[in-house]
């Protein structure tokens, strides 16, 4: 999907005009009250966090597999990665190994809908968290468009981060998501994220730490272009994906995916196919599984040294963990359907029989 830049210049009212109205479609469209753009999915999370204002050094359960930044998001804020086994069968954080884990110095949960396929433990994990008096943010960077229950992923959780890189279903080259019912959340967001300046922009709050993670506005533009299409985006990708899986399967690779549900729709972002010929199609940024990640280390020791003691207590547990994420890496390539043309699935096929 191609956009030329007159077209913006042609169309170009105001900077506000245009960012405005893509938060009206973002909140129709996932049915809630606040939509914050931002610069990137990253920054997303990082910014939700922020707003929630948890002590330092505490502790916020991710899953073991997703893209890094899910944890690094968590330990630029001064926050404690505490990493979650997932769930075979859908490749999400398993609500079993939530409640192992818990303890009273966890103040947060992420939970990422990995892939682009819908945590199926979702809604226990949100009235587990509700228990607990803990956040529940949900990662939709894989996600956008999913649904549960006739509800759209991101808008369960006490609020939702998205991407719009460019290899997502909707993007704009960069951009990230924030979407929540909370006024008060969203406000914290909106100020994080414009030096202080909150919905009203009546004032700016200089109390409040901020800085400049604003979308643009030719961000805004060209993500406003494909919601105005945004059935045909959704019914293209879901025909590649039923495609990629058909060709794999009549090859005698195994697509390995959740089962389907009456009240899940997913718009997947990977093709998970189980090989005994694995290439490791998952990038090397990811560093799946989490725990093992060196970048988390490194932000810690350089920037958070004295909590860097604690990082490894809180996961001390861990160590004695046999974890599905390591037979999920192990035993399933993720190939990302963003980045294989048509025209290009056999090719990729061949590198899998030889």
């Amino acid at each position: 999907m191609g956009y030329d830049i007159r077209d913006f210049l042609v169309d170009f009212t105001s900077e506000e005009e245009i960012i405005n109205n893509l938060r009206k479609k973002l909140c129709e469209y996932f049915n809630c009250q606040h939509s914050i753009l931002v610069t990137n999915g990253t920054s997303a999370i990082e910014i939700v966090l922020k707003s929630l204002q948890l002590p330092r050094g505490a502790g916020v359960i991710v899953p073991d597999i997703s893209f890094i930044a899910t944890a690094t998001s968590v330990a630029n804020c001064g926050l404690l990665p505490v990493y979650c086994d997932i769930d075979t069968n859908h490749f999400g954080m398993s609500i079993n190994s939530l409640k192992q884990i818990y303890n009273d110095q966890i103040k947060a949960v992420i939970l990422v809908h990995f892939g682009g396929f819908v945590n199926r433990d979702i809604f226990e994990i949100k009235e587990f968290c509700k228990e607990k008096g803990i956040f529940l943010i949900e990662d939709c960077a894989q996600a956008f468009g999913c649904t549960i229950d006739n509800k759209r992923v991101g808008t369960i959780g006490d609020a939702g981060t998205f991407s719009f890189q460019s290899s997502k279903i909707v993007n704009s080259g960069e951009g990230g998501l924030i979407v929540t019912n909370s006024a008060d959340l969203a406000g914290m967001c909106e100020a994080i994220s414009n030096w202080g300046i909150s919905f009203n922009r009546s004032k700016r709050n200089v109390n409040i730490p901020s800085s400049n993670y604003r979308m643009s506005s030719i961000q805004c533009y060209f993500i406003m272009k494909q919601m105005n299409i945004i059935s045909e985006i959704m019914e293209e990708r879901l025909s590649k994906y039923h495609k990629m899986s058909k060709d794999f399967q009549s090859h005698g690779i195994n697509v390995v995916v959740p089962k389907e549900e009456k009240d899940i729709f997913e718009y997947p972002f990977f093709l998970p196919i189980e090989s005994t010929n694995k290439i490791n199609t998952i990038e090397p940024r990811m560093e799946t599984p989490m725990r093992k990640s060196s970048i988390v280390k490194s932000i810690l020791k350089t920037f958070y040294p004295d909590l860097f003691c604690k990082y490894k207590e809180l996961n001390a547990k861990q160590r004695y963990i046999s974890f599905n994420s390591d037979l999920v890496i192990n035993k399933i390539d993720f190939i990302n359907i963003s980045n294989v043309n048509e025209d290009d699935i056999s090719c990729v096929i061949k590198q899998y029989i030889g």
